[in-house]
């Protein structure tokens, strides 16, 4: 069972709720309702639409879709050469040093390549020269990888002063913390820092700011459930990096133990009890 499930039954099991789990790891479960049940599998959740989830983890889609509205690191997409047989129509260049170039031509070193549909930081590079940018983009489009992927994202580095993770349910932040690596300016991978933790913020005047600069998102997407990765660069700005409809909890429970994200879901459970019209269930 991963953590955040484990949280997820505690918080069914302090309202009283049945649930019941389809699976022997027990990490695909459904929440009883009364008249609904709620469906979860690992770090899957029931309140977002298929298209909304595909959005949020394709990058490009996300940056295309948002980048007019919020400040996001100007990006851009460029597919594998080896894809020019299947999809010609796509394929703009055909060698990685063309590609390579192109990017030099748009973006200063050093400058962010990644793959496009990511977690958790995999093949995430910060390039300092074309040497490193090669490596990076061979990395990426190395089709016996397990982390391979037909699209490459360049994107501006944002030397980075603070970064946050922020989950937000029905347009709200519902938890957030600071993903601290001590003192990087590139903070990728923020756990495998020496000084690497999360830390719970609490800030009420925070939480509003991190509601108010994400208001543009949700008016382009109905999001119910997702993580925003906020960066605040060296002069104070805020970027959007990106966005994540199946947020894990690993880490933070790692460095904070269980009971935000316990009481993370029991006010999820709560709001779509009380939405139902149900009585609220007996707690005491």
């Amino acid at each position: 069972m991963i953590p955040q499930i484990k949280c997820l039954i505690k918080a069914a099991n302090s309202l009283n709720l049945p649930y019941e789990c389809y699976d022997k790891e027990h990490n695909f479960i459904s929440t009883d309702l009364g008249d609904k049940k709620l469906t979860f599998q690992k770090n899957r959740t029931p309140f977002n639409s298929e298209v909304e989830a595909s959005i949020c983890l394709d990058k490009e889609y996300t940056y295309q879709l948002l980048k007019n509205y919020i400040k996001m690191p100007p990006t851009i997409g460029y597919l594998d050469p080896k894809c020019f047989q299947s999809f010609p129509e796509y394929t703009i260049f055909r060698d990685i040093s063309l590609i390579l170039s192109d990017i030099e031509n748009h973006f200063n070193y050093p400058f962010v390549l990644k793959k496009n549909r990511g977690a958790l930081s995999k093949n995430v590079f910060l390039c300092h020269n074309s040497e490193e940018a090669e490596s990076s983009l061979k990395t990426i489009f190395d089709q016996a990888s397990n982390h391979y992927d037909y699209v490459a994202l360049a994107q501006t580095f944002i030397p980075t002063q603070k970064e946050y993770r922020v989950v937000f349910f029905n347009q709200k932040p519902i938890l957030a913390y600071e993903r601290f690596g001590g003192d990087q300016l590139f903070n990728a991978s923020y756990w495998e820092h020496e000084q690497g933790s999360a830390i719970l913020i609490k800030d009420s005047r925070l939480l509003q700011k991190f509601k108010e600069f994400a208001e543009p998102i949700f008016d382009k997407l109905n999001l119910g459930f997702v993580g925003l990765d906020i960066i605040v660069d060296i002069n104070g700005d805020w970027h959007l990096i990106e966005l994540n409809s199946s947020p894990k909890f690993t880490h933070f429970i790692q460095h904070n133990g269980e009971d935000q994200v316990v009481e993370m879901y029991r006010t999820i459970l709560l709001h779509c009890l009380e939405k139902m019209n149900n009585k609220v269930p007996d707690v005491s």
